[in-house]
């Protein structure tokens, strides 16, 4: 049988979706990767759109975080300037996931530590680490999931370095960068481990 895989992915996540797509191939299965951004009403219309198209088995999806991390407060926390962006990448993350579960019957969200549960009453089934797939690596990842079973740790190794700032904020090391303009995209990369994980837990299933 056919299964047909469509996997959201917003900003970085290509890698995972390569993974994915060959892992379903090697079971007669099909990815199909939608690359969206950024937020607005058109990338909703067009998300909408997507998840019409066919019927679809499994629906991943990777919401742009920059808003919606406890990490970004200091941007876009209550009383700051961008206050607004965060609420309007609440509302439209609770839409997409909404929808989603309406046109799926299995459908992943992966975030971070974030807003998603006060402002968008969207509460994690769990929450993973890099270091529980066989990376030496800390990354408090959350995921929603809807008839999707909760991925369950492969490796279970060392945490990972650690720095701590002059102020005091202990960072993983991996996550303690200058400002450049890619260093967005390797925070919120998803980590081999954890993808290896969604392709053959998540996959079983299908």
């Amino acid at each position: 049988m056919s299964v047909f895989v469509l996997y959201f992915f917003f900003f970085s996540h290509f890698s995972l979706f390569i993974f994915l797509l060959f892992f379903f191939f090697s079971k007669q299965k099909r990815a199909y990767e939608i690359r969206l951004s950024p937020v607005g009403s058109e990338m909703v219309i067009r998300a909408r759109h997507m998840m019409l198209v066919c019927n679809w088995d499994l629906i991943i999806l990777h919401p742009p975080c920059t808003c919606l991390a406890l990490s970004g407060n200091r941007w876009y926390g209550v009383g700051k300037e961008k206050h607004h962006l965060r609420v309007e990448a609440a509302e439209w993350t609770r839409s997409l996931w909404e929808r989603a579960k309406v046109v799926c019957p299995r459908v992943a969200l992966e975030n971070p530590v974030g807003v998603l549960p006060k402002m968008a009453d969207m509460h994690p089934a769990q929450f993973v680490h890099p270091w529980m797939f066989g990376e030496e690596a800390s990354k408090k990842t959350g995921l929603w999931l809807h008839n999707l079973p909760q991925l369950q740790p492969t490796s279970v190794v060392g945490k990972g370095e650690f720095h701590v700032t002059k102020s005091g904020r202990k960072l993983p090391k991996w996550y303690n960068l200058p400002p450049s303009e890619d260093r967005w995209k390797v925070r919120s990369k998803t980590f081999q481990g954890i993808a290896d994980a969604m392709a053959q837990q998540w996959g079983d299933v299908l």
